[in-house]
């Protein structure tokens, strides 16, 4: 007789395996794929909208502080996504792209869905004068605390 919990864990990798079955993979190549890899294919998301540029000396929602330091740093502030998610913001004005790193909560104007730090506008061509410039951001959000931000909010 199969255990409740077996039983659970067998449909939840039937559905993932259905949810997943866009790859085209063998059977065998499937099972050779981690859990964590079907987990992140199925959570890749993107988001099109307009980013602007925060530089005010401030504290953080995910900890630490934005000050003349860090503002080279690659950081940005998301509205909903989880703190330290890595996610590439690419600009659709210059086609450069940036990976930066969420530690706060912003913007909350209609239609910005990122602010980004000076550096990390900077790497796209955003300018303060431009203010807002349009973007698509694509995240994997299972990502891992970046060990230079543990180490700062530790001070």
């Amino acid at each position: 007789m199969i255990e409740a919990n077996e039983y659970v864990a067998a449909v939840f990798a039937t559905l993932l395996t259905v949810a997943v079955d866009g790859y085209n993979d063998t059977p065998e190549q499937s099972a050779a794929r981690t859990w964590m890899e079907h987990i992140q294919a199925v959570e890749s998301r993107s988001e099109l909208g307009k980013a602007s540029i925060f530089d005010k000396p401030q504290k953080l929602a995910c900890g630490g502080r934005l000050d003349r330091r860090t503002m080279i740093e690659h950081w940005a502030a998301h509205p909903s996504l989880p703190c330290w998610t890595r996610v590439e913001v690419t600009s659709l004005d210059t086609g450069k792209s940036v990976e930066v790193t969420i530690v706060d909560r912003g913007p909350y104007v209609v239609g910005r869905i990122i602010d980004l730090t000076p550096g990390a506008a900077k790497a796209i061509g955003l300018t303060k004068k431009q203010g807002v410039v349009p973007v698509r951001i694509t995240w994997k959000p299972l990502n891992q605390k970046p060990p230079e931000l543990i180490r700062r909010r530790r001070r």
